[in-house]
């Protein structure tokens, strides 16, 4: 079993029953045991996670695996394998988008409801990030927003959007709005 078929059963509800639990469970805790995509094919395993609610799980991969690659400590740019190896065919690419993806998608959680992003919504994950500022850029415009231990702060782009709260309640966002949040409506720092 490999992590791309256990992440594809959940983005696409391949799992008996909708019964994603175990599935998100493996892809969160157990790297050493199943096998595991090269880095060009990790974003899908942080849609299911995220999908799954372990945004925790995310945050740890990038903190400890990502940010620890070699291509990334020496040449500022990501490899193409885990471990690169010096003086080798071992690419240090630009392919590997997986942590701009994680970012925009699910820690920021903007994603369209309309072809292109006429209609919108932003769904911050923050974990137990305590601070963040992401600018995410869209056919409408710029999304931006800042975060700390005590608010959120968006402005929004144009079209029509709206925010996710983590109770599932929304709020609508109008075209250009400021607005800040509590950043308990999210995900509390712990």
């Amino acid at each position: 079993v490999d992590d791309r078929a256990i992440a594809t059963a959940v983005i696409y509800g391949f799992n008996p029953g909708g019964e994603n639990g175990p599935s998100v469970a493996l892809l969160a805790d157990s790297a050493a045991t199943i096998g595991q995509s090269y880095p060009a094919n990790r974003p899908w395993n942080h849609w299911a996670l995220i999908e799954g609610g372990r945004i925790d799980a995310v945050l740890t991969e990038l903190r400890t695996r990502w940010a620890t690659m070699t291509s990334v400590l020496e040449a500022g740019t990501i490899g193409e394998v885990w471990t690169t190896r010096k003086d080798s065919q071992d690419l240090m690419s630009h392919c590997a988008l997986a942590p701009l993806i994680a970012l925009h998608h699910g820690i920021l959680g903007f994603r369209p409801l309309t072809p292109g992003f006429a209609e919108w919504e932003v769904r911050p994950r923050l974990g137990d990030l305590r601070r963040l500022t992401v600018d995410s850029y869209a056919p409408v415009g710029t999304l931006h927003l800042e975060a700390d231990e005590r608010e959120v702060r968006i402005q929004a782009p144009g079209g029509k959007g709206r925010i996710r709260f983590a109770d599932g309640t929304t709020a609508p966002l109008a075209s250009g709005q400021a607005a800040r949040f509590d950043r308990g409506r999210f995900d509390p720092v712990p």
